[in-house]
């Protein structure tokens, strides 16, 4: 009994037409022999296509003879037809010789016979057999895989598809009801060997306890989609290593990991105070112990009050969640008890001594809202360290009242959005040489922004985007203790409850080209950047460039630079020039305790001495009634450039990007890029941008920022209306 033949992708054309009872026809010049050559009885189908529409013919070929066929016509039901030069001619797979295989069964060829065969191969005289084998768990072994280009060699599909595994190749479910720990763990562990890549496709995956990954895994998903939940007070991943092991070159992409640990409150201090009926504020005894954000009940007290902690005086105030002012309802002495809201105390992921860590688009999300206070909360990256660690990188992650804390060294932080922990610094880096660049960054409730400690010197903090945003108790946005030789440049301060930039003890640092935008949010005397001299004296800073910007009249106005000797010693050898500082400050803006810093009165009032001011132009968009104010300040081959926007009623904008003029043209070879900030609804809505000068331009443009995004025009990042405003800066070469 003959053979069906099969040969990889044979199709061509015939070279000449033919008649409906012809016996032979003839293809493309030597594209015979991309098919069989039948001997023996044996033969191939051949499906003649036509060109003008859905026409098919199956022929059975007999014989070939370099480019002819020997062929039989009408197979399988269809009809011989008359066909033209140029239809097509192509080896299928036909449902004759599938039921051939599938009913009769044929005698397979040996195994010798056939190239790169497995070792298993099964030489069954009924091919219902090999059928069956193929479809077992070991099937896939006995199919062999070539990749197809040159010198790619020949193996099993079982040998490909282990190239990379995925977690319901263990028995992981996904629906967000079973417990698929044991499944995750049993897929990471498998790979833990030699490492590898582990997948987790889209669905909500819940674990019990701590996963474990090993060093050279990959462990991605499909984004946002691929969830990894607990409801367990627990880390949801950690490594494999202990002690002073190193976790090397793990990878995370793709995934979010969720907590959803109830929140409960907790009972805080008790409090001995004196209220005073109508008044938002309350005397105390003493304020230790006691936080922004913690609920306050008692006689007296409206439902649902929070405190806002007075750094100042042995007093706290009375707010509601939205931060608005809540009166004392009665006068006199009470007592009074004080909640914490207590949730989830495990960062989702903690990693001790990891080399070349990479995180990228994780998502970390908890039960957390804004009013969520107890120093024990926390929640999202955790890079740890006990001497080792470095490499990091962690990029486009977005962490939902989480925070992220980085204890290793040489390290890239970028393109991150991070809501903060309720109690804790969105961003703590204690290592040298770390790279925080175009995040965004929510203030923490009680500590801040950012927190950098005097291990991590050399480290560069550029273009970044600090919001305190509508919260009224967010702490710092910088916070530098005893920190040496840390560049901070080019980013934007918005709406800080308190200031934006905090040093302690700090030495050789660089601050220029940062935007402070209505910080002191909570009207309590803070100041856009304060240096406390605690232990020793802060030296060689230089503060140049800047811009200070105060929208609102405050009762309690804060300076735009203060120093500040508490029991160290006095600041000295600092340069604090050229920057631009508005209105609504406390006077003199700059209070500058040390007579030997150098050119420190260079900034007062509300002109900036260095900067010269110009009226730029615009593209894509008419002034009309809005105003703007532009500064700029050259050092050699270097432009330092300021403006800000205030839309008026009148003002227009084009649906292409809009741009400003530069004073003075950029490099035709070196372009740059700096902040922006856009602020919309009288300053309820704000988001920042990247400010762009390509090469040899003359004027700059707003991009995307961390968050993604097109370039700002009429109605990106939103429909623009009169009092809305947009302020960017940069630093470009001519």
């Amino acid at each position: 009994m003959g053979r069906p033949l099969y040969t990889n992708n044979a199709a061509t054309y015939l070279a000449f037409g033919i008649t409906n009872t012809a016996t032979t026809m003839q293809v493309s010049a030597n594209a015979g022999n991309l098919f069989p050559n039948p001997t023996g009885g044996d033969y191939f189908y051949v499906s003649l296509i036509s060109l003008s529409g859905p026409i098919i013919e199956i022929v059975k070929c007999t014989a070939r003879s370099g480019d002819i066929f020997t062929i039989e016509r009408g197979q399988e039901g269809t009809t011989p037809l008359y066909w033209n030069m140029g239809d097509n001619v192509q080896l299928r797979i036909t449902a004759a010789s599938l039921n051939l295989f599938a009913i009769e069964g044929i005698t397979p060829p040996p195994a010798s016979a056939i190239s790169a065969a497995p070792s298993t191969y099964n030489a069954a005289t009924n091919v219902q057999d090999q059928l069956t084998n193929l479809g077992s768990d070991t099937g896939a072994s006995n199919i062999g895989y070539t990749e197809g280009r040159p010198s790619s060699v020949s193996r099993t599909i079982t040998s490909k598809l282990q190239e990379e595994i995925s977690i319901k190749d263990f028995g992981a479910v996904g629906n967000g009801t079973a417990d698929d720990t044991s499944a995750i763990q049993a897929a990471l562990t498998a790979v833990s060997a030699n490492g590898g890549a582990v997948y987790v496709p889209t669905g909500t995956y819940k674990i019990s306890t701590t996963l474990q990954i090993s060093g050279n895994t990959r462990l991605y998903g499909d984004g946002n989609s691929s969830v990894i939940t607990t409801s367990s007070n627990i880390q949801s991943l950690t490594g494999s290593n202990t002690g002073t092991n190193v976790l090397y070159g793990v990878s995370i992409e793709n995934i979010r990991f969720d907590n959803t640990f109830p929140v409960s409150l907790v009972a805080g201090p008790v409090l001995t105070a004196t209220l005073t009926s109508g008044s938002p504020t309350v005397s105390v005894t003493s304020i230790a112990g006691l936080y922004n954000g913690m609920s306050i009940t008692g006689t007296g007290i409206p439902t649902g009050t929070f405190i806002q902690v007075s750094n100042y005086s042995t007093a706290v105030f009375l707010r509601n969640s939205s931060g608005a002012p809540v009166n004392a309802t009665v006068s006199g002495s009470q007592t009074l008890s004080t909640f914490f809201a207590q949730g989830q105390t495990n960062f989702h992921i903690y990693f001790l001594n990891p080399e070349f860590p990479y995180l990228n688009n994780v998502e970390f999300t908890t039960s957390f809202t804004d009013v969520q206070y107890s120093p024990n909360n926390h929640a999202g990256l955790f890079l740890d360290t006990t001497g080792t660690g470095f490499e990091g990188n962690v990029t486009n992650c977005f962490f939902n009242h989480a925070q992220y804390q980085h204890n290793i060294s040489d390290s890239r932080i970028t393109n991150n959005v991070i809501w903060a922990n309720p109690f804790d610094y969105a961003l703590k880096i204690n290592q040298p040489d770390t790279i925080v660049s175009n995040n965004s960054l929510s203030a923490g409730v009680v500590q801040g922004g950012l927190w950098v400690t005097t291990a991590a010197a050399d480290s560069n903090i550029t273009g970044n985007n600090i919001d305190g945003g509508s919260v009224w108790y967010t702490g710092y946005g910088i916070t530098l203790n005893q920190t040496f030789s840390v560049n901070i440049t080019g980013n934007r301060f918005n709406n800080i409850y308190k200031g934006g930039i905090y040093l302690t003890d700090g030495s050789y640092l660089t601050i220029t080209g940062n935007v402070f935008i209505n910080t002191n949010y909570s009207n309590s005397l803070f100041s856009d950047i304060e240096i406390d001299d605690i232990s020793y004296g802060t030296t060689h800073c230089t503060i140049t460039g800047n811009t200070f910007y105060q929208s609102n009249t405050l009762t309690n106005p804060g300076y735009a630079i203060k120093e500040v000797n508490v029991t160290g010693g006095n600041p000295s050898a600092n340069s604090y020039s050229c920057n631009a500082v508005s209105s609504n400050y406390a006077v003199p803006s700059m209070l500058v305790l040390n007579p030997y810093n150098i050119e420190q009165v260079a900034n007062v009032g509300s002109v900036t001495n260095g900067l010269v001011a110009f009226t730029p132009s615009f593209v894509n968009l008419t002034l009309g009634n809005g105003t703007v104010t532009a500064y700029y300040q050259r050092t050699n081959s270097q432009i330092t450039v300021r403006y800000f926007l205030t839309v008026g009623s009148t003002t227009t904008f084009s649906s292409s990007p809009f741009g400003i003029t530069l004073p003075v043209a950029a490099n035709a070879s070196i372009g740059s890029q700096g902040s922006a900030l856009g602020t919309h609804s009288g300053g309820a809505t704000q988001i920042g941008g990247t400010s762009l000068v390509n090469p040899g331009a003359t004027y700059g443009y707003i991009a995307p920022g961390a968050t993604g995004g097109a370039f700002w025009n009429a109605s990106v990042p939103w429909t623009w209306a009169a009092t809305d405003t947009i302020s960017f800066s940069l630093t470009y070469i001519i």
